[in-house]
């Protein structure tokens, strides 16, 4: 069947063709909108996850260094309480210093105090402390004389008198020689200091600073 122009005329004036060929279009379009819109969307949520990637990776970045701040400025704290604790040499002001201490912090007081040169050592000094004290306060003593004063202090012997309970001798070393890891073969060996470590570093560091 062949159709000439005035037929193909007649058949775009036809209502019924005019709407179809809308709808087709219509159709045509909205298809080509979706398309472009899943193109688009597409290349916005993969940009969109490469940026949640980049921010994810750079939260990590930061809480790891914000981490190794922190355990860097532990060790700087540790190294410094460990300075204090056990010094290269001995100082009188800072050995007066650490039994004032101990007096305040215990509420004993200490009457008098003599070297003890046959227990003292190069990485030691021995005292013998006269001490005054109730049964509270002798009690206080010996809960903080090992960091209580700022310093490492280890108690060779204790006696008490019976027939004064208010007085004691208590035989006390103050250490110090300069702190070494024995573990330690050569300065470049890297040394990890674990969860337990720390633990036990800050409970030292608070009782040294406790009041």
């Amino acid at each position: 069947m062949e159709f000439k122009l005035p037929d193909i005329k007649k058949i775009i004036r036809n209502s019924h063709f005019t709407g179809t060929l809308t709808i087709v279009l219509i159709d045509l379009a909205l298809l080509l909108l979706v398309a472009w819109l899943t193109f688009v969307l597409q290349d916005t949520f993969q940009v969109f996850q490469q940026e949640k990637t980049q921010k994810d990776l750079l939260s990590q970045d930061v809480a790891l260094l914000e981490n190794n701040k922190r355990i860097l400025g532990s060790i700087e704290i540790y190294n410094d309480a460990l300075d204090k604790l056990i010094p290269d040499n001995e100082g009188y002001f800072e050995l007066i210093s650490a039994l004032d201490q101990l007096e305040e912090k215990s509420g004993a007081h200490i009457n008098s105090y003599s070297i003890d040169l046959e227990q003292t050592t190069q990485e030691k000094l021995s005292l013998d402390l006269e001490l005054a004290s109730n049964t509270s306060s002798l009690e206080s003593f010996l809960s903080n004389y090992r960091y209580g004063s700022g310093r490492l202090i280890t108690i060779e012997q204790i006696d008490v008198n019976p027939y004064e309970s208010q007085n004691a001798t208590i035989g006390i070393h103050f250490f110090h020689k300069p702190f070494v890891l024995e573990q330690v073969e050569s300065a470049n060996e890297d040394v990890t200091i674990s969860e337990d470590d720390r633990n036990v570093m800050d409970e030292i560091v608070q009782e040294m600073s406790a009041k």
